[in-house]
């Protein structure tokens, strides 16, 4: 049986432990700037494009009816309807990822508009606290790492702005399966340098990801419980098979001969190591079978031509290229497994269930809990052309989600009929970002440089990509001077540690200040062709990471945040901005955020050392510091127990009761509210998802 989550204070605070969970942007072009002016048309238009409401709330009854006639049919009882409480919270924690500010939470109980959920659920879904909150919804799913081949940031911030832009779901798989380049020039190259050289764990994750079939096992046998063959597994593979991504540039190949020693070679793959990994493709390279191979079907070694698994056939040749074709057949609407994958994820994201289990591990026997159900999603995805911002407002239009928690025991073995909704901790980012939110202002425009930036400052690396062999070869040389120089001062500053830990300071301070001394040269002094290649970046036509970043643009311009609001709040972020995924000491990681090795591996599992966290760890100080949202806001009133109020506010979005109020009196009295915050932060009420 599930425990009922609303929890109320019974006893001193000591007995509440019962309670605990056991670089600056590049320079637009002019190119760029007059894309932004004519996409500013597009997303004022795509503004007014919304589907109504009426129509929202149609498909939503749809959606309800469909439920009904499921619980008539098994005989089960829906749970009531939730209050505006209830659902204010559940819905910013499901949408923006975080619970509401202060200021959040009156402005929705002073609104009388009968559609005020409605409105509340448009404004959410079009918030950047939705892009943050989303982002790290595919960073699991597609295993997003700041630290990968090839500049994982540039991956994820490829991902953001798809979120910003709500790119169509098809067009970001297509974008994805097809993408080539570095990741500063396409983001979505990340894709495939995320598996970098394990081409047939790429195909196994891509199919897993968006057709929800887990082949992996036939990429070394026959499947043991599917259909899927090792043939038809490299049949799948042959696709996507000529893509190469480790990459050596013809100027530093030249340049590398004009080299003699080891040292300046070193120093020549140091400086061009950025550009190592790059997303190309080739259709002349085949896949062939493993010489293991022992089945009747095919010998071992045999070359093996591209062959979907199901559906039509994806047809190449003639200018379309097999990733193309895959890609084609992957994404299009004719292909129902594609389109049902999304929309039952989706639901999961929603419902916290799919309509089918496991969501990406369709076999024969895989039946959904309602087939008439699936099939009217899957209608509606494609209606939508696979608009996931409109197909979740749908979602959480429907009574089905505004629904009060089931208290009844959920069997894995059996479907579970959504009777109302399921109680859970929160995700490792929504108890972060809800910290976060309590302690600095608009903390989903909080971004880790300042702005939302679309990429890095790469002009030195495209630099490198345009210089001439013989510039990049005595670059190199100069650099390798450099670091032979540090190297040996280095050295010596060890040398006199070892001898004498205590003395030699001065000898060691002076080496120091001659290492410091040494300049590393400037790659704008070796290239002559610097301004030409200049030039030629402001002349090329864009790239796909340029247009995606005009979106962007427009979608932010009227985004204007104080920086210096955040002045003392280091690492304050959203999880969103930070490392991807943080160190495993990170509260984040502590509280089950993915290590992002495989698809969908993060946790909510509870563990004593979370319990710790919460009791001791240093959130605590943070959100109870003189500079903190929240107790900036209490020190805004000056009655006791309007204080607790704007406590009880800012963190349960509720107000507290009276019998609450009589507990916490004491602590009032005394002007210990930071006593009062640690109990509640402790309160399984804060930590769970009603």
């Amino acid at each position: 049986m599930i425990a009922t989550p609303r929890l109320r204070f019974t006893g001193a605070f000591a007995a509440l432990m019962l309670f605990a969970l056991v670089m600056p942007a590049h320079a637009q072009t002019a190119r760029e700037l007059a894309l932004i002016q004519r996409l500013g048309k597009q997303a004022e238009e795509a503004k007014t494009n919304t589907k109504s409401l009426a129509e929202t709330l149609a498909a939503a009854k749809t959606i309800d009816e469909y439920m009904a006639a499921v619980w008539k049919d098994k005989k089960a009882t829906a749970t009531k309807g939730i209050n505006d409480q209830v659902f204010l919270r559940r819905i910013y924690l499901d949408i923006a990822g975080r619970i509401p500010t202060l200021e959040e939470t009156l402005a929705f109980y002073r609104n009388a508009s009968p559609n005020k959920r409605s409105k509340l659920i448009d404004d959410l879904l079009n918030s950047e606290a939705y892009t943050s909150n989303m982002f790290n919804f595919w960073a699991d799913l597609m295993r997003v790492q700041s630290n990968m081949n090839g500049n994982g940031n540039e991956y994820a911030r490829w991902i953001k702005n798809v979120v910003r832009t709500n790119m169509p779901y098809d067009k970001m798989v297509y974008e994805l399966v097809t993408a080539e380049g570095y990741t500063w020039e396409n983001g979505a190259a990340g894709f495939y340098l995320r598996d970098s050289g394990m081409p047939l764990d790429n195909m196994s994750t891509t199919v897993q990801i968006f057709l929800g079939t887990s082949i992996v096992c036939a990429q070394c046998h026959d499947h043991p419980f599917d259909n899927w063959s090792q043939f038809e597994f490299y049949e799948m593979a042959a696709y996507t098979y000529g893509q190469n991504t480790r990459f050596r540039p013809k100027n530093v190949e030249e340049a590398s001969a004009m080299l003699s020693g080891e040292e300046e070679k070193d120093a020549l793959n140091d400086l061009t190591r950025v550009l190592g990994y790059k997303t190309t493709w080739t259709d002349s390279r085949d896949i062939a079978l493993p010489e293991n191979y022992k089945y009747d079907d095919a010998k071992p070694g045999q070359m093996v031509k591209p062959y979907t698994i199901f559906g039509d056939q994806a047809k190449f040749g003639n200018g379309v290229t097999r990733r193309e074709a895959y890609a084609k057949w992957m994404t299009s609407p004719s292909n129902p497994r594609f389109t049902m994958v999304i929309a039952n994820r989706m639901w999961n994201k929603v419902f916290n269930r799919g309509l089918f289990e496991p969501i990406d591990e369709i076999m024969d026997d895989t039946e959904p809990l309602d087939r008439g159900l699936l099939d009217y999603l899957s209608h509606k995805m494609v209606q939508y052309d696979y608009d996931i911002k409109q197909f979740l407002r749908v979602l959480y239009n429907t009574q089905a989600y505004q629904r009060e928690i089931t208290v009844a025991t959920l069997d894995p073995d059996e479907p579970y009929l959504f009777t109302g909704s399921v109680l859970r901790r929160m995700s490792a980012e929504q108890i972060w970002d809800s910290m976060v939110a309590m302690s600095i202002p608009d903390p989903d425009h909080h971004f880790r440089n300042g702005a939302p930036r679309q990429r890095y400052d790469y002009s030195d690396v495209e630099l490198l990509q345009h210089m001439e062999p013989k510039e990049l070869a005595a670059y190199a040389k100069e650099y390798s001077k450099g670091r032979v120089a540090k190297a040996e001062i280095q050295t010596k500053i060890r040398d006199l540690r070892k001898a004498n830990m205590n003395g030699n300071k001065n000898a060691i301070m002076a080496l120091q200040k001659q290492m410091d001394a040494i300049k590393m040269p400037n790659i704008r002094d070796f290239v002559s062709t610097a301004k030409s290649a200049e030039k030629e970046k402001d002349d090329y036509e864009m790239t796909k990471n340029q247009q995606l970043m005009a979106d962007n643009a427009e979608m932010l311009k009227d985004t204007k945040v104080d920086q210096s609001k955040y002045n003392g709040f280091v690492d304050m972020y959203r999880a969103s901005e930070l490392t991807s995924p943080e160190g495993p000491t990170h509260m984040l990681r502590l509280f089950g955020q993915s290590d992002r090795d495989v698809v969908n591996n993060a946790n909510r599992e509870p563990n004593l050392v979370q319990v710790l966290a919460m009791f001791n760890g240093g959130l605590f100080d943070t959100i109870t510091s003189d500079k903190s949202l929240m107790m900036q806001n209490v020190e805004k009133v000056s009655d006791p127990s309007e204080k607790v109020q704007v406590i009880f506010l800012s963190m349960l979005n509720r107000k507290a009761s009276s019998r609450e109020m009589k507990l916490v009196e004491p602590f009032a009295r005394k002007n210990d509210y930071k006593s009062i915050v640690w109990a509640i932060m402790n309160m399984r009420e804060f930590s769970f998802v009603q």
